[in-house]
């Protein structure tokens, strides 16, 4: 199983204020496994971590038009540790040993700094870290099309991780193909 991860922030960085996590496991077999992973992670416990003034006037502006903008911010909140060590258990029980941990941009890296933080083991290695934007380039840079639909308009975490868990599959297995039909020697 690979993992994808998604996170909600109140910055740009990677030492951007977690508000909170979203992770989905899925397979090239088998596609997106039902069980998910969502937390709200604790702002108070985040001193030092980044805040841009920018991110939450957007958060703001997104609040007017999503119910979701709103709710991120609302209701109960987990303990950072708690959060990292939930997480932790789910990827340890989706993540294959040769397993890939994917990201949009800065999520991974950002939980990544997260887990610094607070002294616990990333639950997995570097070797294992992939960026579905650097896919999304490989892609469009090779004019291959790819129709995953996807609702703009949410900013949910699990829709955005499971709309990404779908783009990467159809991606590789177009890479795929096309490496079939195209073999090049260098």
């Amino acid at each position: 199983m690979l993992i994808i991860i998604d996170t909600e922030t109140l910055a740009n960085s990677a030492n951007a204020a977690i508000l909170s996590v979203g992770a989905i496991a899925f397979s090239h077999e088998s596609g997106i496994d039902p069980i998910k992973f969502y937390s709200k992670i604790d702002l108070r416990e985040q001193d030092g971590r980044m805040i841009d003034p920018n991110v939450v006037t957007c958060w703001m502006r997104r609040a007017q038009e999503d119910d979701h903008a709103i709710d991120v911010f609302d209701g109960e909140r987990e303990p950072v540790r708690v959060v990292l060590e939930q997480l932790s258990t789910y990827i340890g029980a989706h993540l294959a040993v040769d397993g890939e941990v994917w990201g949009d941009g800065l999520d991974c890296m950002t939980i990544r700094t997260l887990y610094e933080e607070f002294g616990i083991a990333t639950p997995w290695r570097n070797a294992q870290q992939r960026c579905v934007r650097t896919l999304r380039s490989l892609v469009m840079q090779l004019d291959i099309e790819i129709n995953v639909s996807h609702d703009v308009s949410s900013c949910q975490e699990l829709d955005d991780a499971e709309w990404n868990a779908r783009f990467i599959l159809a991606a590789v297995k177009s890479l795929h193909r096309r490496q079939i039909d195209r073999r090049v020697t260098i």
